[in-house]
């Protein structure tokens, strides 16, 4: 069972030699990325959002510029409700331009143990969320690694989100031990002006920063903020917290800073946990 890639050629490049210039560009030249590729063997779990290469690419590239090698659970939100609340891919392969990668069916298994969690392949049809993440690992590590997709419907942040996020926290933290790293995706602000989006974003990024993501959840409701990945987040909130990891924050850009266009905005993040 092979996914083929559904947003090359949308988000990304979709020729093999173009998708390795982008992401080349995004690593090493990009005004607003990294410019080196240092990696950091204490870095376990990080955020990144999921646009477009052009509009977010330099931003995620922060992260995965840190990032050492290993096996990765990518935890997305799911943005077209298909398929189950929190879904795994089951078995078989993701296809991008620059190789093929294999999902770890014992991880999955083991994550499926929870009551919550199914097998589901309708969930990754269309999403983008997990599949755009993809090449930034390919580019630093080859296709020599196997990952697990896990993606949630989160349509409101209240107390199932809250306790099922620590839950699947205490399980994914027991594959750290084994050399597995978590990357959890999301964007911030969804089409606001750059000072809303800005000011909005500052205060749920200090949530995540704090590992407090119940405050993280009210101040959503509060601002009526529209992250898209907020359970993603709080997962990796409470794996952070059960792993005694600290947060680093790395970078913050909207696509405002990309277009110029300030008017309308969306906002992205690079934030990493790391052991102490």
């Amino acid at each position: 069972m092979k996914r083929p890639p559904v947003v090359a050629g949308l988000f990304y490049e979709s020729n093999k030699e173009k998708l390795r210039k982008q992401l080349d560009f995004l690593f090493n030249r990009h005004e607003f990325g990294p410019k080196v590729i240092r990696e950091d063997k204490k870095l376990v779990a990080g955020i990144v959002p999921h646009a477009g290469y052009v509009y977010s690419g330099a931003v995620a590239s922060w992260l995965y510029s840190k990032l050492p090698k290993g096996n990765f659970v990518i935890i997305g939100p799911n943005h077209y409700g298909l398929g189950n609340v929190y879904s795994v891919y089951p078995k078989g392969s993701w296809v991008t331009p620059l190789g093929e990668i294999e999902i770890d069916e014992g991880v999955t298994e083991k994550i499926t143990s929870l009551p919550f969690v199914k097998p589901d392949l309708s969930a990754f049809v269309n999403e983008h969320s997990i599949e755009v993440q993809l090449p930034f690992l390919q580019y630093r590590f080859g296709n020599d690694f196997r990952f697990v997709a896990l993606d949630v419907i989160n349509e409101y942040p209240n107390n199932f989100f809250l306790e099922t996020a620590e839950q699947l926290a205490k399980v994914i933290a027991n594959f750290v031990e084994n050399g597995w790293k978590i990357v959890a995706t999301t964007d911030f602000s969804h089409y606001a002006p750059q000072e809303t989006a800005e000011k909005i974003d500052k205060t749920l990024i200090d949530n995540i920063l704090n590992l407090n993501a119940k405050k993280l959840f009210l101040d959503i409701i509060k601002h009526d903020a529209s992250i898209c990945g907020f359970v993603p987040v709080a997962i990796s909130i409470f794996l952070a917290k059960i792993l005694g990891l600290e947060p680093v924050f790395y970078t913050y850009k909207t696509s405002g800073d990309i277009t110029g266009d300030y008017s309308s905005v969306v906002g992205y993040a690079s934030i990493g946990f790391r052991e102490k």
